[in-house]
């Protein structure tokens, strides 16, 4: 093996990687949320389900109504498109 020549100036060592495996587990991290709400529900002294399920119940109400809107809307556009193609070819 050559022997290394002396020098003024200093080689860069080789740069080390550390990487410190981590563990997800989902059913602790479900658990931990849960145990989160339940107590921010009893410190607010509030008996009442103010989570994301009620949340989403009341959005999905509101979106079958603005469905079946938009539905008869979108209905009665294309029928009057249909009449006016039908105008324009007689």
């Amino acid at each position: 093996m050559p022997q290394k020549l002396p020098s003024i100036f200093k080689t860069a060592r080789h740069q080390r990687f550390h990487l410190s495996p981590r563990y997800y587990d989902p059913v602790r991290e479900d658990i931990q949320r849960r145990e989160k709400n339940i107590k921010r529900q009893h410190e607010a002294g509030n008996e009442n389900k103010e989570g994301p399920d009620l949340i989403q119940g009341s959005f999905k109400r509101y979106t079958s109504k603005t469905n079946s809107q938009s539905t008869l809307i979108r209905l009665i556009i294309i029928f009057l498109l249909l009449v006016a193609v039908l105008i324009l070819f007689y």
